[in-house]
């Protein structure tokens, strides 16, 4: 059995695929398999995919499916590894050439999670995300102190039996955030952690500097993600700490990031405040109140354009 496995969804990626799978082929470290799973694509990843498991047999795991979604791609990826840790990785990244040197030693200091940083790259710019912590830290509530967490997949390794005694997967179907989900599931789980302040993952941005466009969509993901947690919690009857508060802060501002960039619409902002209401608990959290009195202001401010014909609200205040 293979002390790592890297699982890497596939997904048109034709351009960037061979880059991704040398970066681990080139590891001074051979105790790992690499599991693929192609997610239909259009281009030839999956041949060079192919080529690179006939030319490497043993090492790599080639799986071909229907397009289905990253979250499928994953969840069949993690079905099919027999590693006792897990990593991730995506099709257009790459690792670090001495990441197996680096982390290898600490896997052995009797931890569930061990963290470190990530670079990412584009073709204008660059930057690094680097954990605040550098230490090993026993409980939940000590790694959450270092200020260490950063969402996502990306720089972290994962002791397998914590995802497969906690049933952990990643929701199918949602369109955003399903990895900052899975992750927060397996830090619940968890006990012990490793944070290395070091880069090793490369991340590529291919939109290079542009402003992503975030879709009401991804806002009812993140409503998703939240009452998938809520739900989580109570099945597994984790404990609160503060640590969970900490991601919620997150959850909730990543969600106004998003309604901060989508034009208000009257009957699309109420349908999302109906269905965040429905769907989890802390409708009654500050943050969602202040976001509930944002959409009952922008109503307001609009019935008064509309009718009125008059500037914005704000302008209005000086005659009130």
């Amino acid at each position: 059995m293979p002390k790592i496995s890297i699982i890497i969804p596939v997904y048109n990626v034709e351009s960037y695929i061979s880059q991704c799978l040398d970066s681990l082929i080139n590891q001074e470290y051979d105790d790992f398999e690499i599991v693929l799973v192609d997610d239909g694509s259009t281009d030839n990843s999956y041949l060079i995919c192919r080529e690179y498991k006939l030319r490497y047999e043993g090492l790599i795991t080639l799986i071909k499916q229907e397009n289905s979604g990253v979250s499928v791609a994953r969840n069949v990826a993690l079905s099919k590894a027999i590693g006792e840790w897990i990593i991730f990785l995506d099709s257009d990244d790459w690792f670090a050439n001495d990441l197996f040197r680096r982390i290898i030693p600490l896997l052995d200091l009797n931890i569930d999670i061990l963290q470190f940083g990530f670079s990412k790259v584009s073709l204008t710019d660059s930057y690094d995300r680097i954990p605040l912590g550098s230490s090993l830290y026993s409980s939940l509530n000590l790694y959450n102190e270092s200020k260490s967490y950063i969402p996502g997949i990306a720089g972290y390794v994962i002791r397998k039996s914590i995802i497969q005694k906690n049933r952990i997967s990643f929701s199918e179907g949602i369109k955003y955030a399903e990895d900052h989900e899975f992750i927060f599931k397996c830090f619940l789980s968890s006990n012990s952690f490793f944070v290395l302040p070091e880069s090793l993952y490369f991340y590529r941005d291919r939109d290079g500097s542009a402003v992503y466009r975030l879709s009401l969509d991804k806002a009812y993901g993140c409503i998703d993600v939240i009452s998938n947690i809520e739900y989580f919690v109570k099945e597994q009857n984790i404990d609160m700490t503060c640590f969970y508060d900490y991601w919620l802060d997150y959850s909730i501002k990543d969600f106004y990031k998003i309604l901060a960039s989508n034009e208000f619409v009257i009957d699309k902002f109420c349908s999302l405040y109906k269905y965040a209401k429905s769907q989890t608990t802390i409708y009654n959290h500050s943050e969602i109140r202040f976001f509930c009195t944002i959409v009952y202001y922008k109503i307001f401010n609009c019935i008064i354009r509309v009718y009125l014909r008059v500037k914005p609200l704000r302008s209005i205040w000086r005659y009130i």
